[in-house]
């Protein structure tokens, strides 16, 4: 499979992680961290992976380019902000390092959409996960407008520009149920250690 050239990818890997109580990126899942998996996975098709961290010196990806995050307190919008600021690319494909269970598939199913939206995102049922997703950087304005106005929800952002949404039900060849699961919680990481162990079993029903 060839990997994409036209479109840079980041992981999101800053941020507080204050509901797991560790950092989310170094949590392991089956032998690697969640975001060595999700990095994995984007690299297969992605030429240029990039990694947006609290600190440059943090690396958590040594193959990966890694970037700070200027709004370290601003959530998922700040770690945005850092990637459009830096590709080089029109539009690029945003991860954050806690959906350990994202595939190939998936990201291209999102890649192939037409990219003439300023924002294309996954949903499942009534669930945006808009942090697996297609972002054009001309929205950049849209952003630094949200962050000086302190309004952080990208939910938000995804209203106020021009935004497809991507339903994936189970009709397709490659829905899996905990395919887009975030692991935010001690919780959240316990159902993913089962998913995990369970293999296809569970990752299929």
């Amino acid at each position: 499979m060839n990997r994409i050239s036209t479109i840079e990818a980041y992981i999101l890997a800053g941020g507080e992680s204050s509901r797991m109580g560790t950092p989310k990126a170094t949590v392991h899942i089956g032998g690697n961290t969640m975001i060595r998996r999700v990095a994995d996975v984007l690299r297969q098709n992605f030429d240029r992976v990039s990694v947006v961290a609290d600190r440059v010196t943090d690396a958590p990806i040594p193959e990966c380019n890694t970037i700070a995050d200027r709004h370290r307190h601003c959530g998922p919008l700040g770690g945005l902000h850092a990637a459009l600021s830096t590709a080089s690319s029109d539009v690029i494909f945003l991860a954050s390092c806690d959906v350990p269970f994202i595939t190939t598939d998936l990201v291209r199913f999102i890649v192939d959409c037409p990219t003439q939206h300023d924002i294309i995102v996954p949903a499942v049922g009534t669930r945006l996960h808009p942090l697996c997703g297609i972002y054009r950087r001309s929205i950049l304005p849209v952003v630094e407008h949200h962050l000086t106005a302190y309004d952080l929800s990208l939910h938000s952002l995804l209203r106020n520009v021009d935004t497809l949404i991507l339903p994936i039900s189970p009709s397709m060849s490659f829905y899996r149920p905990h395919l887009l699961l975030n692991v935010n919680t001690p919780d959240d990481l316990r159902l993913a250690e089962q998913v995990e162990r369970s293999g296809p079993s569970l990752q299929h029903v």
